[in-house]
């Protein structure tokens, strides 16, 4: 394989995890919570994903609107709400248990819409910075996955293209 003899390997890690949004951050703290070295692998400049990236953010999917008692219902937990909480007790995110979903409503939705958590992208940002930081995440940002290296089912290392070129990183899972 052309990969194995031109291209430098760059370290081992437990877990190399592609894509930090919501889902890969989420991965990423929690595997390293647990003592594992994780790589978070990112192809835009910041953490968070599509929405951090393009500037528009609604967290979706943390409340639901529980129309027969009228108000917001948890319907996710862990890492989501230890992040959703801190900025919203920060300021830098709407509660959305605080919205008056009948004549209220950040983006002008019907009710059930209202359960999504509007933050200010910049501080979503620097939030998931500093919780993958406190876990011990290492993570690469302008980074794209473009290819794994494998024996058998099982991949032995990853091939990844970042600004400094190619390398390889190998990984248990």
């Amino acid at each position: 394989m052309i990969y194995q003899t031109e291209i430098e390997e760059l370290g081992h890690y437990d877990l190399v995890i592609a894509g930090a949004g919501p889902a890969g951050i989420a991965c990423a703290i929690s595997a390293a919570r647990k003592g594992l070295n994780c790589l978070l692998v990112e192809h835009e400049g910041c953490l968070g994903g599509t929405g951090c990236a393009s500037g528009v953010m609604q967290l979706l999917g943390g409340r639901r609107y529980d129309a027969v008692n009228d108000r917001m219902v948890r319907v996710v937990g862990g890492i989501f709400d230890e992040i959703t909480d801190e900025m919203i007790n920060s300021g830098d995110a709407v509660d959305p248990d605080c919205v008056k979903v009948h004549s209220y409503n950040p983006y002008g939705w019907y009710p059930r819409m209202a359960a999504g958590i509007s933050c200010n992208v910049d501080m979503l940002k620097m939030k998931y910075d500093e919780k993958c930081l406190q876990a011990g995440v290492n993570i690469s940002l302008y980074t794209d996955v473009i290819d794994v290296l494998r024996e058998g089912d099982h991949i032995t290392k990853v091939v990844l293209r970042g600004k400094g070129g190619f390398y390889t990183v190998s990984a248990d899972l």
